[in-house]
């Protein structure tokens, strides 16, 4: 913004094209900055979503079985 006024006020209209110039810059940087940071943290949830389910051991129906942490179920005995 000052280099905008400070254009203006030496070289009118003319002068304010390097601060207009600066200021898009600073708005696309800042828009692609954000867009960035909100598709990281989109694959990180996910990422992370993923960690959460492991494969368990259980007894379920008196056999042992291999199952998703997700497939649980209530009577499923858990082996740690």
């Amino acid at each position: 913004m000052v280099s905008i006024a400070l254009g203006l006020y030496e070289y009118g209209w003319q002068g304010i094209f390097e601060g207009l110039a600066i200021v898009i810059a600073i708005v696309i940087i800042t828009i692609i900055t954000a867009a960035n940071g909100y598709i990281k943290e989109k694959q990180f949830q996910q990422l992370q979503a993923k960690a959460d389910v492991s494969d368990v051991l259980v007894m379920r129906n008196g056999k042992l079985k291999t199952i998703s942490s997700e497939d649980l179920v209530v009577g499923d005995i858990i082996y740690i």
